[in-house]
Formats: structure tokens, C-alpha cells, sequence
């Protein structure tokens, strides 16, 4: 959609038109299906080349795993070294999910359901099923009912997860079972986001509860004009079929408003109501007649009766526990002008409380590391962010887990935190005298995350998984020595030491089966140098993130207790514990001011995490029950260790083999005297572990002689990603645009592409290609070969990111050098060079200034031709004016794109499937470019 003023200039060859566009941004309906679709990224060279170019961000898969099968009543549990040992404790948590899920549908879920436990995040981000990006804990993919999940140390995450992603398996199996399966699929996209995840959240159970309560008691304290009894924040049912118009860090708010629907229907229309809503699915499309059925309303009415009933209940819980606005405890520090959510977390302060550092997502994920001046109130600066070459994520926790990552050395000069780099983890220290930034090279590492400084700087605690477990482990600054804390079979987590330096205290997972949540985490304390350790506080629910205070008389940690996360305190002189906080949202990350003259924390609320700071007066001391075991005398407890499990050598896996089967097919057949037969389909198959990935489409017309097929082979699970391919068209009489005659054209190519990822961001590319074209002009009788064997290399580079909707931020880059020769019956000879550069640069909010470069160059016997107009060219020009074509080619875009309307939020409820109209953007343009042949 184009509208405005265009005003053009020619000259010698040169058009630059200038103008002003309107571009609707639509979020449009997601599915939890993965089309595994391998499309092969060339440009055959012919007379006049085709433009398109790949770009793109890359999976580096650094291993291939060597898969083993461990068999229970209704799971296949593959693993590998490295996962077997959580092997037992899955299969004790995936047949409980089995009989609690059969339980809530009401149906025996019979058959085997493949499961995937990979050993940690790095190694899930590798799997050649699906690929994997960062924040996603858990796949399920509906075609061969396979699910997959990884392992950060805890059973809690193990069990929540994995329960989650069983509740997809048994919602595809219950959908989508039965024959013509492919052609079910395509009915997920009648499926609602809040009844497929409001499911497998809801069949969760108590584990992830009080973060449930966070994210809804949040959206249901909201100021403002409430809609139908309701309150503003909630996210309205009927809005939330897919996930593709959500904002940032909202898609765990649809997830828990999805469980809370479901325990509506149970708790309000009784028992059973649930697996009728799925029954009735199964030969039903549309979400209001389904729901009228069952419960006698409509979706629009549901949902007003829904949101009504959680902003009543939240409402009530916040005023009989008196709790209040983060401000309340203290001042914010962080501050956002925009209406999209943003993560603020990990405070730490120079010790003379100069300045704070920490996380934020303001510029989008992954996020980057700011610092703020206090003292002169400065606004924040970036000082990690775009260090693509040396990082490529940093983790904020485990989705709704926020946790502390960050640590500042005693003399303020240094910043230490834990990230990834190919799917790698490893300490990093970023000085921030020298702006450098640099690894520690902790390789024998799963993962590391959680540094702590020594008083004396020069160690860092941290917690690090190996084979598995994560332990608290103590890293020598100046040997880079590492040594063990602990170790032990519990999940250990954030470390931090007492002001003498000889011991740490920290958060550690222990089962407490007669509980709500049996997976709890207490405080521990323990000496630096191993041989001692003792449980120091125990009250319900997860105490995550200790601190000591300054003077090493108190500790503060995040508690989390009946459905909130306040900060509490411990004092080790008296031996009471206090609650400090009440406030609306949730609140983590606590850390003492310099000097302990208070306290700075993150607070959720509004959607939104910020940094507040406030001083003793501004907090409570209410006094809680809790168990308290007092240093200073440490003393070895092996009660603490939770018991091993069998292994799986006690109970022995088998290899597992290759398996292939089909995907998806969809044929298409037809057949009239007029237009004679129609044939056409598609069919994918691969096998159960993913490495081998086949597709094929085609379609033909006999009435009017059309064919077209392709057919593509892809081999993951190596480091060099690579294909083959071939695919081909035969078109009937066509009329040349150029002359006007009737000709018939058909081509055929095949094709072996190959990628080397040299990590997220560049990777380097060949491929091989031959290719036979033939025209023929029915009035001439005269024929055009055109046989082309082609090799091309390539680099690629793509930091491109965006915070919401579009791109604002890095760049893309791609060099191409292509050969054409004379060799294997090829008739064309010549040398192709192009070059394109992106550069994307903010303006603030959402605006960015947009630059694209582009240079085509060919030479030799049979050089290209090169088109100026066409899409991805100067706009305005056609693709098929000859005298707008040369053999090299120069062209630069330039856009500024702004949002006239940021957060329009316009609901197509009318149509199916519903979809938005979210924003609306303007784009002022100046497009200039010229092409010249050789003389």
C-alpha cells in the first residue's frame, strides 16, 4: 500500500525517486507446529540474474549426538552421555505427567511418545529437530508426536517443563490422531493460544503457580478504565488465538491467563469440562460455537465473564494483604518511555555508590548491560551490547526465574557475568576503564552463570554445571584455577561471599514431597575451600539470591510464599527472618546499598521489571516463621544430599536406530474436459532424530502443458550444514514482454549448497550449481540454450535486531563472488561480483533510519545482465525495461521509518483466522541507482 507525494528525476541512465509510504504491520496467526522446510537459498545466473539474496542468523551445531533409548510404559526416553544421568528422574516425572494429563482429558493417551532430554541449554540449542533460540525451554512438533526439553540442573524445571511439552503431545494426539493426520494439521491454526498453552500450563500444577500469580495479580491491580468489570491489563481471550501480535516479555502473561481459564472451566462448570472442550474441538473449527455449546456463551462473553472474575479475585487478595506499589520500598532508578515491556535486573553499585550497573531488554533481547550515574542522575549508557563477535547472549534466568548474573569487583573497575558464545557458556569480565571485554575460557563448563566477587577480588564464586549437576564453584583471577565448592546432587545457584571471604552463602533445591511445590529451594552456607557446608534457612516456597550485608550480620534474599516473591531478610545475629516488601507484583534480585544504608531491588509490576533503591526506613520488619540454623560453627551434613537415583546402566538403554517417516503430505487432484488433468503435492519426510530432511512439490496442468517440481535433501547435525536439490519448470506460450512474441521456455537445475556458521552471525557459504534453459519462439522456430555450470562462495554477515515489530539496530552484510565456465557441456562463461550492506540505525522508540548498498558487477564472455527496477530495486522502474539493464549495476536505498500509530491494536475479529493490525508505520524514501555495460 502506497500513498503520497513521489516526485521523480531522470537522467543519463539515473532515477531517484523520493516519497512517503504507509505499511501496515499485521501480527499474523502462529501454530506450535514446526514446518521442518528446508528451502534452498540460490540465484540461478541466467541472462538477466535474479536479485534475491539470503541473510539470516545461524544454528551452530557443534556435535552430533550419539543417541541412546531408554524404554518406560508409555516413553521413549533418548539421551546421551551427558543426560543419562537425569534419565531416572525423567521417566519418574514423564509417566506422572502421563497420568495426570489422561486424567484431565479423560483419555488413556495410549501409544509411545518420543521424548528428547538434552543435558543443557547449549546442547538443546543444537538439535537437528527443530532449531532452537534462545528463551525457549521446551518443542513439541505434532508430526511424529516428539517432544524435547533440557536439563538446568533443577528437578522443578525438569518437571514443569517437561509436563508442559507433554500436554502438546497430548493435545496433538487426542486432535490430530487418526489417518489423513497431515490434513489435520492444518486445523491448528483453529486451535486458540489460550486453550493450547492454557492446558499444558494448567496440567503443570503447583511448580510454576506463584509466578501465575505474579503475572495475573499484576494485570489485575491495573489503573485506568476497566472494560466490562474487567481490568485493563488483562490480555482479552479472544485476542489471544496466536501469539504474534504480543509484545515483549507478554507471552508468559498469555501462557498463565491460558491456566487460569482452564481451572475457570473446571472450578466453575465442573469437572470434566475441559476434555469435553477438546471432544468437542475435534469436529469443531470455531471457538464461540464450541464454547456455546459447553457452557452456554459465546467466546465474547466467556472471556468478559473471565476477566471479571480475576480482576475480583486479585483485587481482593492485593487488599487483604495489604500489598502496594514497588514505590512504596524505595525510588526508581530505571525509567522507560515506552509502552513496551522491559526487563531491568541485577542491580549492583560502586562501593563509593558512584554509579549501578545491570541488565535491561530496553534496546530488545538478548539483553545488554547499562550503566547509570547516581550521584549526577545520569541516564543510562550501554557498555555490553553488539559485541557480536565475543558474546551472544546473556541470560536473565530461566523464563519467569529472574536471577542475579551480574557482580562488580570491590574496586568498581570491573563487571563479571555469565553468557554464551556457539552455544558455549563461559564466565566474562568487562573492564570498564579499557572497555574490554574478554572470556575466561571455562570450557569444561555446561554452563556458568552467577559470578560473585571476593572481598578482596581476587576470586570469583560462581555456579557452573558439570556432567549434569550444578555446583558453587571458586575461580583463581590470576591462575584461572577452578575449584569445587560443592558437589552434590542438588542444583546450586548463586553464590555470594561474606565480607571475610572465607565462606558463601547460597540457594540450593531440595525436595519437600508433602508440599504444594516439592521442589523448594533453601539457603546454604559453606567454607570457599569445600569441606564444610550447612543449611542455614528454611521457610516454604524458594528463597533465591542471597546477599550479605556489608557489616556480614544480615543476609537479604528474594522469597517466594502463598503466590508472592518479596524480599526478606535474615538476621545471623538474633536469628529471626523478616519480610521487608508487600508489594503488587513480585519482586527479586535484592542487593545492599553501599554501606548498607538500604537496599536496591527489581520489582515486577505493570508488565514491566524496574530498579528501585530505598532506604531501612521504607521497608517493613514483619517477623516470619522460619527455620534458622546459626553459623558459625559449619559442620558436614549428608542429610542434605537429595538420594541418587538408579542409573541407566541398572536399567540398560538401547541404541537408537534410523527411523524415517513422513511429516506431512497433502495431495491435490482434479480433473475437466477443459482444463484437462491437475495434479499437485507436497511431502516431507524425515527421520526420528532429525538428521535427514527430505522435501518435495510439484504440480502440473496437462490442459495448458505447465510442470513445476522441487525436490531438496538436507543433512544436519554437522558443523558444515549442506544440501542437494533440483527443481524445474516447463511453461506453455508466454509472450516476451520485450518483443511480443509467443515462446515456450522450460528450465531444469540441481544444485549442492553447503554452510560453514563461524558462530550466530557470519557464516561462509558454496555452492555448486547446473542449470540447462531452454526458449523457443514459435514464430521463429529459433532456440535458446542456455546451460550454466556455476560455482559461487559467499560471506555472510547478519547482527540485524529489533526490539518489537522491526528491525532498528546492526546490520547485514553479504559478499558473493560467482564463476560461470565452459566445462560439463556449459555454454556460458563469466565472472559475477556483488556485494549488499544493511545498516539499520535508531531514532528512538521504534523509528530507525534504514541504508541499503548494493553493487553488481559482471564480466567475461557472457556477462549478466542486471536490472535496476523490480522489487528490491529503485521503485518505480519495471523489471523488464531493457534500458534500465547493464552488466554492472549501483544502487542505494535509503528509508526513515517512524510509527504514526505505535500501539494500534486493531482486532480483525471478523475474520478467519482473526488476526491484528498493530501498527502503523511511515516511511519517508530515496531510492537512486544506475546501471552501465561494458565498452
Amino acid at each position: 500500500m502506497r500513498r503520497g507525494l513521489r516526485l521523480y528525476r531522470q537522467e543519463a541512465g539515473r532515477r531517484c525517486p523520493a516519497g512517503l509510504r504507509i505499511l501496515r504491520n499485521a501480527g499474523f496467526p502462529a501454530t506450535h507446529i514446526g514446518l521442518c522446510v528446508f528451502i534452498s537459498c540460490w540465484a540461478l545466473i541466467r541472462p538477466v540474474s535474479v536479485r534475491s539474496q539470503a541473510f539470516g542468523k545461524n544454528q551452530v551445531t557443534l556435535r552430533d549426538f550419539d543417541w541412546k533409548i531408554y524404554s518406560t510404559q508409555h516413553f521413549d526416553i533418548h539421551h546421551y552421555d551427558d543426560s543419562k544421568g537425569w534419565v531416572p528422574r525423567a521417566a519418574e516425572i514423564l509417566e506422572r505427567a502421563h497420568r495426570k494429563t489422561s486424567a484431565a482429558l479423560d483419555d488413556p493417551l495410549e501409544g509411545r511418545f518420543p521424548f528428547f532430554l538434552y543435558a543443557n541449554v547449549n546442547d538443546f540449542q543444537q538439535s537437528t529437530i527443530v532449531e532452537v533460540g534462545d528463551g525457549t525451554g521446551g518443542v513439541t512438533e505434532a508430526f511424529k508426536n516428539r517432544f524435547m526439553v533440557f536439563n538446568d540442573g533443577t528437578e522443578a524445571w525438569l518437571d514443569d517443563v517437561a509436563t508442559h511439552e507433554f500436554g502438546h503431545v497430548a493435545e496433538f494426539h487426542l486432535l490430530l490422531s487418526g489417518f489423513w493426520k497431515s490434513v489435520k494439521i492444518l486445523k491448528t491454526v483453529a486451535y486458540p493460544l489460550w486453550l493450547m498453552e492454557g492446558f499444558s500450563e494448567y496440567v503443570t500444577g503447583e511448580q510454576d503457580r506463584t509466578m501465575e500469580d505474579i503475572y495475573l495479580r499484576d494485570a489485575s491491580v491495573r489503573a485506568g478504565p476497566a472494560e466490562d468489570g474487567a481490568s485493563p491489563g488483562l490480555l482479552k481471550l479472544v485476542h489471544l488465538h496466536h501469539v504474534g501480535h504480543l509484545k515483549p516479555h507478554q507471552i508468559t502473561l498469555a501462557y498463565k491467563e491460558g491456566s487460569a481459564a482452564m481451572r475457570f472451566l473446571e472450578e466453575q462448570y465442573g469437572p470434566g469440562t475441559i476434555a469435553k472442550f477438546f471432544r468437542l474441538f475435534k469436529s469443531r473449527l470455531e471457538t464461540s460455537l464450541v464454547l456455546s455449546e459447553l457452557v452456554g456463551l459465546d467466546a465474547f462473553e466467556f472471556d468478559r465473564k473471565f476477566r471479571e472474575y480475576l480482576t475480583i479475585k486479585y483485587r481482593q487478595f492485593a487488599a487483604k494483604e495489604n500489598l502496594a506499589e514497588p514505590s512504596a520500598h524505595g525510588t526508581l532508578l530505571t525509567r522507560s518511555g515506552q509502552s513496551i515491556p522491559e526487563f531491568n535486573t541485577s542491580p549492583v553499585f560502586s562501593r563509593d555508590g558512584r554509579f549501578m550497573a545491570y541488565f535491561s531488554t530496553r534496546d530488545g533481547y538478548p539483553p545488554g548491560i547499562y550503566v547509570q550515574e547516581l550521584r549526577e542522575h545520569g541516564s543510562a549508557r550501554p557498555v555490553v551490547r553488539d559485541v557480536y563477535e565475543k558474546l551472544e547472549n546473556i541470560s536473565l534466568g530461566n523464563f519467569t526465574q529472574i536471577s542475579r548474573n551480574l557482580a562488580i569487583s570491590p574496586d568498581g573497575k570491573k563487571l563479571a557475568f555469565g553468557g554464551q558464545k556457539n552455544h558455549r557458556s563461559d564466565l566474562y569480565l568487562y573492564d570498564l576503564e579499557t572497555k574490554r571485554l574478554s572470556g575466561m575460557g571455562l570450557e569444561e563448563m555446561m554452563t556458568v552463570a552467577q559470578p560473585s566477587f571476593s572481598p578482596d577480588g581476587k576470586k570469583i564464586a560462581f555456579s557452573g554445571m558439570k556432567k549434569g549437576y550444578t555446583d558453587i564453584f571458586l575461580l583463581e583471577m590470576a591462575s584461572h584455577e577452578v575449584s569445587s565448592v560443592t558437589q552434590d546432587d542438588n542444583d546450586d545457584q548463586s553464590p555470594f561471599f561474606s565480607p571475610d571471604g572465607k565462606s558463601v552463602v547460597y540457594s540450593s533445591e531440595v525436595t519437600e514431597p508433602d508440599r504444594p511445590q516439592n521442589h523448594e529451594r533453601h539457603l546454604f552456607v559453606a567454607d570457599v575451600d569445600g569441606r564444610r557446608r550447612q543449611k542455614l534457612l528454611s521457610m516454604q516456597g524458594a528463597q533465591r539470591d542471597p546477599v550479605f550485608s556489608t557489616d556480614g550480620t544480615k543476609i537479604a534474599f528474594a522469597g517466594d510464599h502463598q503466590g508472592v516473591s518479596e524480599i526478606y531478610e535474615v538476621d545471623l545475629l538474633s536469628g529471626e527472618t523478616f519480610r521487608l516488601t508487600r508489594t503488587i507484583g513480585g519482586n527479586f534480585t535484592p542487593i545492599y546499598l553501599p554501606n548498607d544504608q538500604g537496599m536496591a531491588f527489581s520489582s515486577f509490576r505493570m508488565g514491566s521489571i524496574h530498579i528501585y533503591a530505598g532506604t531501612r526506613a521504607q521497608f517493613l520488619k514483619e517477623r516470619v516463621t522460619a527455620s534458622v540454623t546459626m553459623p558459625p560453627y559449619l559442620v558436614e551434613d549428608s542429610r542434605l544430599k537429595n538420594p541418587r537415583l538408579p542409573t541407566t546402566d541398572e536399567a540398560p538403554s538401547k541404541p537408537a536406530r534410523f527411523s524415517a517417516s513422513t511429516d506431512i503430505f497433502l495431495p491435490a487432484f482434479f480433473y475437466s474436459t477443459q482444463g484437462g488433468l491437475f495434479l499437485a503435492g507436497f511431502w516431507q519426510a524425515s527421520d526420528m532424530l532429525g538428521r535427514h530432511n527430505l522435501l518435495s512439490v510439484f504440480n502440473y496442468n496437462s490442459g495448458v502443458g505447465f510442470l513445476n517440481y522441487q525436490a531438496a535433501y538436507q543433512r544436519k547435525g554437522f558443523r558444515t550444514q549442506w544440501a542437494v536439490g533440483a527443481d524445474g519448470l516447463s511453461l506453455p506460450d508466454s509472450r516476451s514482454p520485450t518483443t511480443g512474441l509467443l515462446f515456450k521456455q522450460r528450465f531444469h537445475r540441481q544444485f549442492v549448497q553447503l554452510a560453514y556458521p563461524f558462530d550466530r552471525f557470519h557464516r561462509f557459504e558454496m555452492l555448486g550449481l547446473s542449470a540447462s534453459e531452454v526458449q523457443r519462439f514459435n514464430s521463429t522456430r529459433v532456440r535458446d540454450i542456455y546451460e550454466t555450470r556455476m560455482g559461487r562462495m559467499s560471506l555472510v554477515r547478519d547482527t540485524s535486531n529489533g526490539k518489537y515489530l522491526v528491525a532498528n539496530q546492526g546490520g547485514r552484510l553479504r559478499l558473493d563472488m560467482s564463476r560461470g565456465a565452459r566445462v560439463l557441456g556449459g555454454n556460458q562463461e563469466f565472472w559475477v561480483y556483488r556485494g549488499e550492506l544493511h545498516k539499520f540505525i535508531s531514532t528512538g522508540g521504534q523509528g530507525a533510519v534504514a541504508l541499503r548498498l548494493v553493487s553488481e558487477k559482471s564480466t567475461g564472455g557472457d556477462p549478466q545482465i542486471f536490472e535496476l527496477g523490480g522489487i528490491g530495486g529503485v521503485r518505480g522502474f519495471q523489471r523488464t525495461l531493457a534500458e534500465k539493464a547493464g552488466a554492472g549495476l549501483m544502487m542505494g536505498n535509503f528509508e526513515w521509518r517512524f510509527p504514526l500509530v505505535s500501539d494500534l491494536n486493531y482486532y480483525m475479529w471478523y475474520l478467519f483466522p482473526d488476526f491484528y493490525f498493530k501498527a502503523i508505520f511511515g516511511t519517508i524514501f530515496y531510492d537512486a541507482g544506475f546501471t552501465w555495460n561494458q565498452h
